[in-house]
C-alpha cells in the first residue's frame, strides 16, 4: 500500500513560500513584484 505525501503547510500568515533568487531568503509579492526581505532583489511577474 502506498503511503500519502505530506501536505506543504503554508506560512502563518497566509503568503506562500517564496524565496529570493539571488540570496535564498524569504521574500515576499506584492501586487505583482516578489521582493527579498534580506537583499532587497525584485522580480516582476513578466520575468521569465
Amino acid at each position: 500500500m502506498e503511503q500519502a505525501k505530506p501536505v506543504p503547510q503554508s506560512p502563518v500568515n497566509g503568503e506562500a513560500d517564496l524565496r529570493c533568487d539571488v540570496c535564498g531568503a524569504p521574500a515576499f509579492e506584492v501586487r505583482c513584484k516578489i521582493i527579498c526581505r534580506r537583499c532587497g532583489y525584485t522580480r516582476d511577474c513578466s520575468d521569465p
